[in-house]
């Protein structure tokens, strides 16, 4: 149990509930879950953008799901396409400006280019889906919205649950995987 100031051992909460609705089975369920984690994504994708007009951002590009990608230098190497092993340096912050994560920074105490296989779901969706707009030797911002990154899932104290995620991204390195085991490899901690 978490801490909290207001409830005491022994008392006792008294209410009352209302039922909203009743699903007639799991599948009833599991379709208005989709249904309502499509209309927060929307809801997210509407802020996110409103948030890069406000910092003025200009010549990003939006893809199908509503990441927003501004490209820095476009690389000319090769295209970290999915299935692709890209090597990456990083520095994940909230819109806040607060670091939650980076590579390059000993803050974290991961320093180091990382590894990953682009499009196998390693990684947050966002990611999956950002880095084929990246070349070798690509720079850039990755503006996800969160049910594209963490979604409800808090990551630690400096990644609260339902946070819009901005990356800034360089790519190292985009070369086929060297053996077919990477493809299936659990997602690391970003």
């Amino acid at each position: 149990l978490q801490y909290n100031d207001v409830f005491k051992a022994g008392q006792t909460i008294e209410g009352s509930i209302t039922i909203l609705g009743v699903y007639p089975s799991q599948d009833a369920v599991m379709l208005d879950q989709q249904k309502e984690t499509e209309l927060e994504k929307g809801r997210e994708i509407v802020e996110l953008e409103r948030y890069l007009k406000e910092q003025k951002v200009e010549g990003y590009v939006k893809t199908k799901s509503g990441i927003f990608i501004k490209m820095d230098t476009p690389g000319a190497g090769a295209k970290a396409d999915s299935g692709m092993s890209v090597t990456v340096n990083y520095t994940g912050t909230l819109k806040s400006g607060t670091k939650f994560d980076s590579n390059v920074d000993t803050a974290f105490g991961h320093v180091g280019p990382m590894d990953f296989v682009v499009g196998v779901g390693g990684v947050i969706a966002g990611w999956d889906e950002a880095f084929p707009y990246f070349n070798k030797g690509g720079k850039g911002k990755i503006y996800i919205p969160a049910m594209l990154g963490y979604g409800a899932n808090p990551q630690g104290e400096k990644l609260p649950a339902f946070s819009d995620l901005v990356f800034d991204v360089e790519v190292l390195d985009v070369k086929a995987p060297a053996k077919p085991e990477e493809l299936s490899a659990g997602k690391p901690s970003h």
